[in-house]
């Protein structure tokens, strides 16, 4: 008889340490296939916070911690990914990740990010639905107002004709083929300088720096709050039918 048992090797597991979605799932689906009679087993690094004997762990290999930094995945230093990449539309649909955290909360649907420039200096980035609104007068260079986050009472306006914009995304693949032509190390370490010149120096300074602006379409905001509620309503509804 074939035993059925499942190793998870992952880089975090609720509720020992978790920094993401991931952790949701690895804490969650060994339980599940634990219900069903699959013997599972779990393996994640000892990370220094992690009080294993609180937990009952066991340790499989010897050895030191794993310091763990301000972000698992983007420490402010020696990160361990260079890009992380979410789902955010399946074919026509936009789709989005569910997190407690709200600065972890995706933005959903097939989007492109303007970077406006005016007077030689980057000046904002939009994140838009493409096609939308705000997509289509950033294109055209009409007149745009962005707000704050947390007050819709603080706005900038850019006229019309008072700027220039670049998408700050690229084609990478076509058609399962790269498309992307590759630089040299120097031309990637001079794209990177003109571009840090192109920020005011108020931004890049450690003290109390000044905030860069960015903001999301109004397309893109409705599309997002709208897949919220839904998934709030659904969630509710599961509950009460339980």
């Amino acid at each position: 008889m074939v035993s059925n048992t499942v190793f998870f090797i992952a880089a975090e597991m609720t509720p020992f340490i978790k920094t993401g979605g991931l952790g949701d799932v690895v804490g969650a689906l060994p339980k599940s296939l634990v219900e069903k009679g699959v013997d599972v087993k779990v393996i994640i690094p000892l990370y220094s916070k992690i009080d294993y004997q609180k937990y009952g762990l066991r340790k499989v290999m010897q050895g030191n911690c794993v310091n763990m930094g301000d972000a698992i995945a983007t420490s402010k230093h020696n990160p361990c990914f260079g890009n992380v990449y979410k789902l955010v539309q399946i074919g026509d649909t936009p789709v989005l990740k569910r997190s407690e955290d709200k600065a972890k909360l995706i933005n959903p649907g097939f989007q492109i990010t303007y970077r406006i420039i005016r007077d030689n200096r980057f000046k904002a980035d939009i994140t838009c639905l493409r096609g939308d609104e705000m997509s289509r007068k950033i294109e055209s260079g009409s007149e745009i107002t962005i707000r704050d986050e947390f007050d819709e009472t603080l706005t900038k306006t850019f006229a019309a004709g008072s700027y220039r914009w670049k998408a700050l995304q690229i084609p990478m693949m076509e058609g399962g083929e790269i498309i992307y032509e590759d630089t040299t190390l120097p031309q990637k370490q001079a794209y990177y300088k003109e571009n840090l010149s192109m920020f005011n120096e108020t931004e890049k300074r450690l003290l109390n720096p000044h905030y860069y602006k960015v903001d999301i379409s109004d397309g893109l905001f409705d599309l997002k709050m709208g897949l919220i509620n839904n998934l709030i309503e659904e969630i509710k509804n599961l509950k009460s039918s339980l």
